[in-house]
Protein backbone atom coordinates (compact mmCIF):
# COMPACT_ATOMS: atom_id res chain seq x y z
CA UNK A 1 0.00 0.00 0.00
CA UNK A 2 2.77 2.45 0.92
CA UNK A 3 4.71 1.58 -2.23
CA UNK A 4 1.61 2.24 -4.33
CA UNK A 5 1.10 5.64 -2.69
CA UNK A 6 4.71 6.52 -3.39
CA UNK A 7 4.38 5.37 -6.99
CA UNK A 8 1.21 7.43 -7.47
CA UNK A 9 2.89 10.47 -5.96
CA UNK A 10 5.82 10.12 -8.35
CA UNK A 11 3.50 9.64 -11.34
CA UNK A 12 1.46 12.71 -10.43
CA UNK A 13 4.61 14.78 -9.99
CA UNK A 14 5.88 13.65 -13.41
CA UNK A 15 2.54 14.51 -15.02
CA UNK A 16 2.55 17.97 -13.47
CA UNK A 17 6.12 18.55 -14.59
CA UNK A 18 5.27 17.44 -18.13
CA UNK A 19 2.22 19.70 -18.30
CA UNK A 20 4.22 22.68 -17.05
CA UNK A 21 6.95 22.04 -19.62
CA UNK A 22 4.34 21.81 -22.37
CA UNK A 23 2.83 25.13 -21.35
CA UNK A 24 6.24 26.80 -21.41
CA UNK A 25 6.95 25.45 -24.88
CA UNK A 26 3.57 26.65 -26.10
CA UNK A 27 4.16 30.14 -24.78
CA UNK A 28 7.63 30.21 -26.35
CA UNK A 29 6.26 29.12 -29.72
CA UNK A 30 3.56 31.80 -29.54
CA UNK A 31 6.12 34.47 -28.68
CA UNK A 32 8.17 33.45 -31.71
CA UNK A 33 5.13 33.72 -33.98
CA UNK A 34 4.29 37.16 -32.56
CA UNK A 35 7.89 38.28 -33.06
CA UNK A 36 7.84 37.10 -36.69
CA UNK A 37 4.66 39.08 -37.31
CA UNK A 38 6.10 42.18 -35.67
CA UNK A 39 9.24 41.87 -37.80
CA UNK A 40 7.05 41.79 -40.89
CA UNK A 41 5.49 45.04 -39.68
CA UNK A 42 9.04 46.45 -39.42
CA UNK A 43 8.81 47.06 -35.68
CA UNK A 44 12.08 47.87 -33.94
CA UNK A 45 13.87 44.86 -32.51
CA UNK A 46 14.13 46.48 -29.07
CA UNK A 47 10.33 46.85 -28.99
CA UNK A 48 9.83 43.24 -30.09
CA UNK A 49 12.10 42.11 -27.26
CA UNK A 50 9.99 44.07 -24.79
CA UNK A 51 6.70 42.81 -26.23
CA UNK A 52 7.59 39.12 -26.43
CA UNK A 53 10.17 38.50 -23.73
CA UNK A 54 12.48 36.93 -26.31
CA UNK A 55 16.13 37.89 -26.20
CA UNK A 56 17.61 40.29 -28.73
CA UNK A 57 19.69 37.39 -30.05
CA UNK A 58 16.56 35.29 -30.61
CA UNK A 59 14.77 38.11 -32.42
CA UNK A 60 17.81 38.82 -34.58
CA UNK A 61 17.96 35.14 -35.52
CA UNK A 62 14.31 35.26 -36.58
CA UNK A 63 15.05 38.41 -38.55
CA UNK A 64 17.93 36.69 -40.36
CA UNK A 65 15.65 33.76 -41.29
CA UNK A 66 13.06 35.85 -43.11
Amino acid sequence: EEARKTQNTLINAAKSEGLEEGKKLGVQERNIEVAKNLLKLQMKISDIVKATGLSEKEVNALNADK
